[in-house]
């Protein structure tokens, strides 16, 4: 993942295993950035410098892009298990 400056340069640069990412991020008002990651079905969440912030593990598949909504509450869907034996359903972070 790379984080650029408004000249293009790189500002920051953050190595993720195929394992730590599954969506597209998502950018929160404050700066964080939000993903989903394939091993475990975890939620990750980045300071605007690249580091880690948090990371929630669901033990389900959330492959999905988290959406933010109002008061920066964190949605993502999931999967109870990869053969689709579950309808899976909504996780929602947050105030």
């Amino acid at each position: 993942m790379y984080a650029f400056n408004p000249d293009g340069t790189i500002k920051w640069m953050r190595k993720l295993s195929r394992f730590e990412i599954a969506s597209t991020p998502a950018i929160g008002g404050d700066g964080t950035i939000y993903f989903a990651g394939d091993s475990c079905g975890a939620i990750h969440a980045l300071n605007p410098d690249g580091t880690q912030k948090w990371t929630y593990v669901t033990n389900a598949y959330t492959r999905c892009a988290p959406a933010i909504g109002l008061g920066q509450r964190l949605y993502s869907g999931y999967l109870a298990d990869p053969n689709f034996s579950n309808n899976g359903g909504l996780l929602a972070f947050g105030p």
